[in-house]
């Protein structure tokens, strides 16, 4: 009768803790939620034995409510999808991850003597910029790394270029062989190149709220990088696949963790991988020693100095290490990015009134001079610090953009003009 009592004590205990973490899930994603202006957001723990505890929250659109079933789109989360059909191949013996892409594809000049596993692990040399400004396909004869082989340089070009590969061995159009290698295998039926639904999904952070944002057509080349959709449900489905792989985490070749990021936190090791296009936000994580995961996707993307969903991530897997979760960020870029663009208006009326009383007859053009060259350099070394293009910065953020090309320019401009003022 004891021992009946303490088992069943023990399932009461073991119930409420289950319940408490499920809360405490609801909670942190409600309250991310409220906090960054998310319209919606998944977050799913996997484990082992399949989908633990979910949190849906919010809609897709305002006629559509978000589900875990809902396709969305998930930025560079593309690539770990992208890197299991490659794996695939391996895995039939159809492709050596370890044998130069000349092997089998002739013609692609000095491209030929890098190895898949050097696109799977950004060490091909190619650098982010040249990821972000190939987005057609190139004359692959021609194109030659811009960094070290050798070096870890996250670049978009490594999984074109793996999708291409994909696509060759598949003998099909890339999203015809992933459907064969990933989609079918694995039941992942979600899992497809971006379409209109998935793009009208999404929203992004500019002007200090959250707008509407169907993403743009893009060139299917870049679809491998980070132009897939796929539901919340499917990618705990992908991560519980990888949780019961026995190569998982142990570096070994077929090791389907590879090109992940990985961190040793609280004394285990993290894998992570994070996507993020102009209207949605990804992150996977997960933790083979412990058989766990989390899956989070937001239909909002537009973060560019802070990273909310991240943050998030790092509370739910505290907690799932039992260890104090950090505290829950402010949204101070997007105080900052309102901030800013309020600036930008005063200078704007600041500047029409000191031109209302200026006169043209003591212009001095060196300082124009000066002006137009801090206009122009300073956006280029923010967009060649930040491996963008103007394209894609416009896409993400169009109200930083803004800042960044007006913003120097007007605090200029009065500089420029007071020496004729009257």
């Amino acid at each position: 009768m004891i021992i009946a009592r303490g088992l069943a004590g023990l399932f009461v205990f073991f119930a409420l803790s289950a319940v408490a973490a499920a809360r405490d899930l609801s909670k942190d994603v409600g309250t991310f939620a409220d906090r960054f202006g998310w319209p919606g957001a998944v977050a799913l723990e996997v484990t082992r034995d399949g989908v633990g505890e979910t949190v849906v929250r919010g809609e897709c659109r305002p006629d559509k409510p978000l589900t875990v079933d809902t396709p969305m789109m998930v930025g560079s989360v593309s690539k770990a999808l992208t890197a299991r059909a490659v794996l695939s191949l391996a895995r039939q013996g159809r492709l050596d991850l370890d044998a130069p892409l000349s092997r089998a594809w002739p013609g692609l000049g000095g491209v030929g003597n890098l190895t898949p596993r050097q696109l799977l692990t950004h060490t091909s040399g190619f650098s982010a910029r040249q990821g972000m400004t190939v987005t057609q396909p190139p004359d692959l004869s021609r194109l030659a790394p811009d960094e070290t082989v050798g070096e870890r340089r996250y670049s978009n070009l490594n999984y074109n270029l793996l999708g291409a590969l994909v696509a060759r061995h598949g003998s099909a159009p890339f999203d015809q062989a992933l459907a064969k290698l990933v989609t079918k295998p694995d039941g992942l039926a979600s899992l497809a190149v971006a379409g209109e639904a998935a793009k009208a999904c999404g929203h992004t952070l500019a002007f200090g709220t959250t707008l509407q944002r169907p993403e743009p057509a893009w060139s299917p080349w870049i679809a491998p990088a980070g132009f897939l959709q796929v539901s919340p449900a499917d990618l705990a489905r992908f991560e519980n696949s990888i949780l019961n792989d026995p190569e998982a985490g142990r570096g070994s070749p077929l090791d389907p963790l590879v090109g992940w990021k990985s961190a040793t936190i609280a004394g285990e090791h993290v894998y992570s991988h994070s996507g993020q296009i102009g209207g949605a936000r990804a992150t996977l994580v997960v933790m083979p020693s412990r058989g766990k995961g989390l899956v989070i996707v937001v239909n909002r993307g537009g973060d560019l100095l802070q990273d909310p969903v991240d943050e998030l991530a790092l509370r739910s897997l505290a907690r799932l290490q039992g260890r104090p979760q950090p505290p829950i960020p402010w949204p101070w870029e997007r105080v900052l990015r309102f901030t800013g663009l309020l600036l930008l208006a005063v200078n704007v009326w600041r500047l029409a009134l000191s031109l209302k009383r200026s006169s043209l007859a003591d212009v001095r053009l060196w300082r124009w001079g000066v002006t137009l060259a801090v206009a122009i350099i300073v956006p280029a070394a923010v967009l060649q610090m930040t491996a963008l293009s103007a394209a894609s910065f416009w896409r993400l953020a169009p109200d930083l953009f803004i800042l960044l090309l007006l913003g120097p320019a007007l605090a200029l401009s009065r500089w420029a003009i007071r020496p004729r003022l009257r």
